[in-house]
Order: C-alpha cells, then sequence, then structure tokens
C-alpha cells in the first residue's frame, strides 16, 4: 500500500518539487489571452487624429480639419501608416462637406484669379500708418 497519496492539497508535502516542475513548463497556453497590446505601444496620436477627422465631418470642421489634417501628417511620420492616412482622408471630406471652408476656399481662388486689392485700405490717423 501507498503511505502518502500522490496528489495532496497540503503545503509542504513531498509533491512540491513535482508541482514546481510542472508549472515552470510552457506558459503559452494560458487560459486568458492577452487582448491588449503593451502599454506605450497604442498609436495614440493616429486615433486622436481619426477622432478629430471624424468631428470635422460633422460638426465645427473650420477648427477641427487643419488640426486632423496636421496630426494625421504627423502619424504618418511616426509609422502609424493606416490612422495617418485615414485622418488626412477625413479632413478631405470634412472640408468638402463644410460650406464654410469652401466659401474661403472659393474666395481666396477669387482673389488670386481676379487679382482683387485688398477689400478696404486702412486708415491712417494724422499721418501715422497703422
Amino acid at each position: 500500500m501507498i503511505d502518502k497519496p500522490i496528489a495532496s492539497l497540503n503545503t509542504g508535502s513531498a509533491n512540491d518539487d513535482a508541482d514546481a516542475d510542472f508549472n515552470a513548463g510552457d506558459t503559452s497556453h494560458s487560459p486568458q489571452p492577452q487582448t491588449q497590446p503593451p502599454s506605450g505601444k497604442q498609436p495614440l496620436l493616429g486615433m486622436f487624429a481619426v477622432g478629430f477627422g471624424l468631428i470635422s465631418v460633422f460638426a465645427w470642421s473650420i477648427f477641427f480639419v487643419p488640426l486632423a489634417l496636421v496630426l494625421g501628417v504627423i502619424a504618418l511620420f511616426v509609422g502609424q501608416i493606416g490612422w495617418g492616412i485615414s485622418a488626412i482622408l477625413l479632413s478631405v471630406i470634412g472640408t468638402l462637406t463644410s460650406p464654410m471652408l469652401l466659401m474661403l476656399i472659393g474666395m481666396g481662388a477669387m482673389i488670386t484669379f481676379f487679382g482683387m486689392p485688398e477689400p478696404m485700405p486702412l486708415p491712417s490717423f494724422g499721418g501715422i500708418d497703422i
């Protein structure tokens, strides 16, 4: 007969060495897969650029289009190619869907094409030019 059971739940048993050998084995089959990348590796710049690009399509494009465009270009240089290209495309879409930006672009093109002078000359006060 066997004096001690082979597997025991008691701490300090003779099977501690065997348990340690079993637990020190391959850990690649862990029951919980990693779902998040290691800290510091998330593409936050690209995420913010795309977020500002999405906001620029629907609201406040006069502010968010340039912000998304600049952050998208920076994301390209940092190495976040997918995020950068999507942010640039969204900023172009935001420009095309914004009446205010289209008006500013159209006015700039009209002034350049027709060579219009500045709308109103600056006043001078007593010989002092501003």
